[in-house]
């Protein structure tokens, strides 16, 4: 192969490296928009808004808040039909120290999904605010489900 063609072809290698690392589709924790447990209310009542718990399986039937939809930040994806219609996403996961809320956020964001937000401290806020919790039944039993 011939020093120039050699050249060419490093020069295109180098600018689609450079293409592809476009810096604006990155988020930082300075991006995360918080809402706090006194307007969730507020917020969860306006058309098409998602509640979604990142937490894994076990860990949303234990106990989550009314109304969320269970989506494990591993099984966050573009184009989840559960989630095309929404006008605003919020996000919670565990408590305040809980890291998968806000990592949460960020992947949706990075996703291009818009108005997405955090509520800060999860169910631990919402338990501590005096409100309870879902629990699910394990798939298998079709036992309703109830509060705690």
């Amino acid at each position: 192969m011939s020093r120039i063609l050699r050249v060419i072809l490093c020069g295109l290698a180098v600018s689609m490296v450079l293409v592809g690392c476009d810096r604006s589709a990155q988020t930082s924790d300075a991006d995360v928009q918080v809402v706090q447990e006194n307007h969730l209310a507020e917020q969860l009542a306006k058309p098409q808004t998602v509640l979604v718990d990142v937490r894994t399986a076990d860990r949303y039937a234990s106990g989550h808040l009314p109304g969320a939809i269970n989506i494990p930040l591993p099984n966050i994806r573009p184009n989840d039909t559960q989630l095309t219609d929404a006008n605003q996403i919020i996000v919670y996961a565990g408590g305040w120290t809980d890291p998968l809320s806000v990592a949460g956020v960020k992947r949706l964001m990075s996703l291009g999904y818009q108005n997405v937000y955090e509520f800060r401290g999860g169910v631990a806020v919402w338990q501590d605010s005096g409100k309870k919790l879902i629990t699910s039944l394990p798939e298998k039993d079709s036992r309703p489900e109830t509060s705690r």
